[in-house]
């Protein structure tokens, strides 16, 4: 088995691996700043108290829910790839 796991890390140090790999890397953490800007930035957030008002409505739950769509997208995004 251990020949095994040696032989694979021949094609693992490729080129076109490394390359791959450092490039989605960085896209990844892209992301990840992009998403926690976005986040952060108060644009479209509900505040607390209204949260609760929110909720107590019969459609608040899905209001609510509605506002994660973009990250829903990512996850589901990086499901299929």
């Amino acid at each position: 088995m251990g020949h095994a796991f040696v032989s694979e890390w021949i094609k693992i140090r490729r080129w076109s691996v490394l390359i791959g790999g450092a490039s989605m890397s960085v896209l990844l953490g892209l992301g990840v700043y992009l998403a926690i800007v976005r986040a952060t930035a108060g644009v479209g957030r509900i505040p607390p108290q209204l949260s609760k008002i929110f909720l107590q409505q019969d459609t608040g739950l899905t209001m609510i829910l509605s506002r994660a769509a973009d990250i829903t997208n990512v996850v589901a995004l990086i499901l299929v790839a």
